[in-house]
């Protein structure tokens, strides 16, 4: 009787603790799960559901937001702790954002997996795919490839392409959300734009109408003062001839191919580069050399504005300027057209002055006049020298007009030297006297485009963007001279670059050639030192061209807050002239009627910054939106159907249905790996098989029919 007793009470405790999950055994609960539901078609679960996808894209819209605006974040700042460390901690930003990413991508194919597999089944291996879309290399694994080449007989190949396409789309998305991420979060270190700076919306006016300041005829009507030709147009600075003293201290010079001078602005303590140099070319002879420099108008014109900065007279204007570690500021025209600089091609030829039939070098002339064969050599006529007047040893300078010629070129000139013998004579056999030489020269100058700028706290230099040029065989690179504009020189203005020096019967350019020429090598080494220093020199004359007329105005009406001039003055206008700052009357009606060039100030400053510059930039843009907008289509899918499942939706939950399933012989021999693709592309179906319970159904790809019947909407399973 006691045992059937112990036996009755031990059945109704296993009993309690099968039904009551709330049937404690020693203190520990026992439990079972619930029925559920394997498709639910409740709004909630759907929003849910939703959440879960588009919670990221909060991130990504925010960051693609500050490319699009182009936010500067702070100049760079070398001795800064505080900004290496937001930077260090910005990419643990970027890497929580692409797992947010990797995230929503995998819940995507989960739900396209798991609707599938209730509907008409997917090949075995695309069925853990949502658990390796972070992975690139499952794309190229046996048992994607299986899933793909799988053909069903129950469904279209198309349903299966698009499965496909989404999959090895959502794969590649999760490959570059990381790069995409940080590519896009982390700011750049680059010159970035001052938006909308108040200088911008000033209005300034630089010198007269650009056919004033950079004319293509030279005449002496283009001469600031007559007295330029004068023994003072050495002193003058506005004049083409001055400010020489670096080509005068030519006995310190050692001949180089290349060679770049630093000459000041005038009235400025900012300087320019005047640049020489003999390109390498298989069509260029000795004897040439090209060179060129800022206009001296378009230089004084940033370097006035720096120093108004300085002066404190544009802090309000330039106040982004004036706080920025290193701003750089570009001056431009407002027209479009572009600010121009001379650029000067010298080729010049030395021949014994006992020499008969000499001639003026053109080989490397635009065409050259060979179109007229009688007139196809630009011989040099006796009356252009006579070797008599070297008597004294002193070389002479002429400058001579060929514009009668066919194509002709700018100008020429003509110098007579006469040399003391040669230390090395080549050969040694050369006549007595033969070391003298008559060195005709031929010009080409032309006003070429050029972008400027200055970087003020980094140096003070005039930078410009077209210093190549100098380095280019212009014959061979025609491009390079596109928008250049031919300049006709006459010799009435010539003459201005070669005035009488103060004290002594010698030119300025006879002073400055001259001591460059003491032979110590073979004499076909003269052409090559003229056509340098005559290059060089024609170029710095070229660049003083309307300089003189150089004036400034910025009329700060518009501003809000004009800066105080005095204790208790404010300026309507500034004007400066001459590297003088002023206040002026507002005649900007005045300038424009007149024809003046109106120019406008571009204020970049070097730090970090987003934007959308750059190729890897705008990919890793297209990239984030992409991800954007396929949670945004599967969220407005799943909530306009309200259908989630339940099914799979874990590793952990696709083994415990694979446990609770029947045992097939379709997977025979798989217990320890899978090696044949036909494995992979067997079809698993998630199938009703009892009235509550469903389970994993393997087939084929024939046309066996299958067990059990599709899963119920709503319907609760549990067993």
């Amino acid at each position: 009787m006691f045992s059937y007793f112990i036996r009755g009470k031990l059945v109704k405790a296993y009993t309690a603790i099968v039904e009551d999950p709330n049937v404690m055994i020693r203190g520990i609960r026992a439990s079972r799960e619930e029925p559920k539901e394997a498709i639910q078609t409740r709004r909630g679960a759907a929003l849910a559901q939703s959440v879960l996808v588009i919670c990221p894209l909060a991130m990504t819209f925010g960051i693609l937001q500050l490319s699009w605006r182009g936010v500067y974040w702070k100049d760079l700042d070398d001795s800064s702790s505080a900004q290496n460390s937001i930077l260090t901690a910005i990419q643990f930003v970027a890497k929580f954002h692409e797992i947010c990413i990797v995230g929503s991508l995998s819940n995507i194919v989960l739900h396209l997996i798991q609707a599938e597999m209730i509907d008409e089944g997917v090949p075995f291996g695309l069925m853990t795919s949502a658990y390796k879309v972070s992975s690139i290399t499952y794309l190229w694994s046996w048992e994607f490839w299986g899933g793909i080449f799988e053909r069903d007989l129950r469904e279209s190949y198309t349903r299966r392409i698009r499965l496909f396409t989404s999959i090895v789309l959502i794969s590649c998305l999760a490959a570059v959300s990381g790069p995409s991420s940080a590519i896009t979060l982390l700011p750049r270190l680059d010159w970035w734009p001052v938006s909308n700076p108040p200088l911008v919306s000033s209005t300034n006016y630089i010198g007269n109408h650009s056919v004033y300041i950079w004319p293509q005829a030279l005449t002496a009507d283009h001469l600031p003062d007559l007295e330029c030709l004068s023994k003072k147009g050495y002193d003058q600075q506005y004049c083409p001839g001055a400010g020489r003293s670096e080509f005068l201290a030519g006995s310190s010079w050692t001949w180089t191919l290349e060679r770049n001078l630093t000459m000041p602005v005038s009235d400025s303590r900012m300087v320019r580069y005047l640049a020489a140099s003999a390109p390498v070319s298989d069509k260029l002879t000795s004897g040439y050399t090209q060179a060129s420099t800022i206009s001296d108008i378009t230089a004084k014109t940033l370097s006035c504005m720096w120093a108004l900065v300085n002066a404190g007279w544009t802090a309000v204007l330039l106040k982004y300027v004036v706080h920025s570690n290193r701003p750089v500021i570009h001056a431009s025209a407002v027209d479009g057209t572009p600010l121009l600089k001379p650029f000067v091609a010298v080729q010049c030829r030395s021949y014994n002055p006992l020499q008969e039939n000499m001639e003026f070098p053109h080989g490397h002339a635009t065409t050259g006049p060979t179109d007229d064969p009688k007139r196809s050599r630009w011989m040099v006529h006796e009356k252009a020298w006579n070797a008599s007047r070297n008597a004294s040893d002193q070389s002479t300078f002429s400058w001579f007009d060929l514009s009668d010629k066919i194509d002709p070129p700018s100008i020429a000139a003509i110098l007579e030297v006469t040399l003391p013998p040669p230390k090395f004579p080549d050969p040694p056999s050369e006549p007595s006297g033969s070391h003298n030489r008559v060195v005709p020269c031929t010009v080409d100058a032309w006003w070429v485009p050029v972008r400027i700028w200055i970087d003020p706290k980094s140096d003070n230099s005039i930078h410009e963007d077209s210093a190549d040029i100098v380095k280019t065989d212009i014959w061979s690179n025609p491009q390079k001279l596109v928008g250049a504009h031919k300049i006709t020189i006459n010799p009435s203005w010539a003459d201005a670059l070669n005035p009488k020096l103060s004290g002594s019967n010698e030119t300025l350019i006879e002073k400055m050639i001259t001591p460059q020429l003491t032979p110590l090598g073979p004499l076909p080494h003269v052409e090559d030192t003229v056509s340098y220093l005559l290059s060089l020199h024609i170029a710095e004359g070229l660049s003083r061209v309307s300089s003189e007329t150089s004036s400034w105005h910025i009329p700060l009406r518009k501003l809000k807050t004009p800066p105080i001039v005095g204790p208790n003055a404010t300026c309507a206008v500034i004007m400066c002239q001459n590297n003088r700052a002023s206040c002026g009357p507002n005649v900007e009606e005045n300038l424009a009627t007149s024809g003046f060039k109106r120019i406008t100030f571009n204020v970049t400053r070097y730090g970090y910054g987003w934007g959308l510059g750059g190729v890897a930039v705008k990919l890793a843009n297209v990239a984030l939106l992409l991800h954007a907008l396929l949670c945004l289509g599967y969220a407005t899918s799943t909530l306009w159907s309200g259908r989630t499942f339940s099914i799979a939706g874990s590793v952990g939950e696709a083994i415990a249905l694979a446990v609770n399933s029947t045992p097939t012989e379709k997977l025979k021999n798989t217990c320890s790996g899978i090696r044949s693709l036909s494995t992979w592309k067997k079809v698993v179906v998630v199938r009703e098989t009892r009235h509550d319970h469903v389970e994993l159904v393997f087939e084929d790809g024939s046309d066996e029919e299958l067990v059990g019947t599709k899963v119920v909407r709503g319907k609760r399973y549990g067993r």
